[in-house]
């Protein structure tokens, strides 16, 4: 590292009469050269890549590291589950309730929305590979994983027909059908599918 003498940059405006002005003023700078050793880079590797994860399960058996380090990546896909709670689709945030028990009761409600959701979302992605078939995503692309908030949205359509004793159901595409057959017998009788 050296001090380095260097003409420093003109102020801008009319110099000062006191000031010559083909004498440049000198200014001064610190060069340095930069120099990346792999111990020290080591160092923080090792001092930044730790973190914590603490469990009132103590016995090493049952709570390996590698088990309690996967079973808390695996919650981002619960976390993930209430990214639909907070959809404005799901008009959460226009209920107002007064009451705390109100309150609650909303929480259990939505709660077992988010259970049904990523049920039906589970069994259709395990019916999928199970049948190595696919469906088509918003991209009318194939996909063996799609969202279940999709699925929801290809069956906004369909729609409930009586005339006299009979019943029909409309709008019944061939993937529509698809997708009922994969989610099983139940689903099935629901949307009057043999």
């Amino acid at each position: 590292m050296a001090l380095v003498s260097v003409a420093a940059k003109r102020s801008p405006g009319r110099p000062k009469r006191s000031q010559p002005s083909d004498s440049p003023t000198l200014g001064y700078q610190w060069q340095a050269t930069l120099e990346r050793t792999a111990e020290y880079e080591a160092q923080c590797q090792q001092r930044y890549r730790r973190f914590i994860l603490a469990t009132n399960v103590l016995d090493d058996d049952a709570y390996p590291a590698q088990r309690l380090l996967q079973e808390y990546k695996a919650q981002q896909h619960v976390e993930r589950g209430f990214r639909f709670l907070k959809d404005p689709l799901f008009f959460t945030s226009s209920v107002f309730v007064k009451k705390p028990q109100r309150v609650e009761a909303l929480a259990l409600v939505m709660a077992l929305t988010l259970l049904v959701y990523s049920l039906g979302q589970r069994k259709l992605r395990a019916q999928l590979a199970q049948a190595d078939d696919a469906v088509l995503d918003q991209k009318q692309r194939p996909t063996r994983n799609p969202t279940f908030r999709w699925i929801l949205q290809k069956f906004q359509a369909i729609h409930l027909v009586s005339v006299g004793t009979a019943q029909q159901v409309s709008n019944l595409s061939e993937e529509r059908s698809k997708i009922i057959r994969l989610m099983g017998f139940p689903a099935c009788r629901y949307y009057l599918l043999n």
